[in-house]
């Protein structure tokens, strides 16, 4: 089945900044993520785009919004990166519809008792 995805969709880095949005969102509500990861990087953020120091200035017309967004999407990146790696992969399965197994499985022989 060949699934057409939105024109916005098509662009890698606009896709990926998407995927990693979705999995930040749902590793912010999950309990297995640190408290002090959940309030220091979404703080962060916040802090440096109501910072008024900026790399570069936002009266310079577009540079002056890429540097917010950059930053925004490497602190993204830095919390996955930092997440537990188990409950990352957990999550991006997840979001591709994959239903991750609940239980190990057990390698064993059986034989049938008459």
């Amino acid at each position: 089945m060949n699934v057409r995805l939105p024109r916005w969709m098509q662009y890698r880095v606009l896709r990926t900044a998407w995927e990693d949005a979705r999995v930040v969102w749902r590793l912010l509500q999950d309990t297995r993520i640190p408290l002090w990861m959940k309030v220091l990087f979404p703080a962060a953020g916040a802090a440096y785009l109501f910072f008024p120091l900026d790399f570069l200035p936002d009266i310079v017309p577009i540079l002056g919004e890429v540097d917010d967004v950059m930053l925004l999407l490497l602190l993204m990146r830095l919390f996955i990166s930092l997440s537990p790696e188990e409950v990352v992969q957990e999550v991006r399965a997840h979001l591709r519809g994959e239903i991750p197994p609940k239980a190990k499985v057990i390698d064993g022989t059986y034989r049938v008792v008459e």
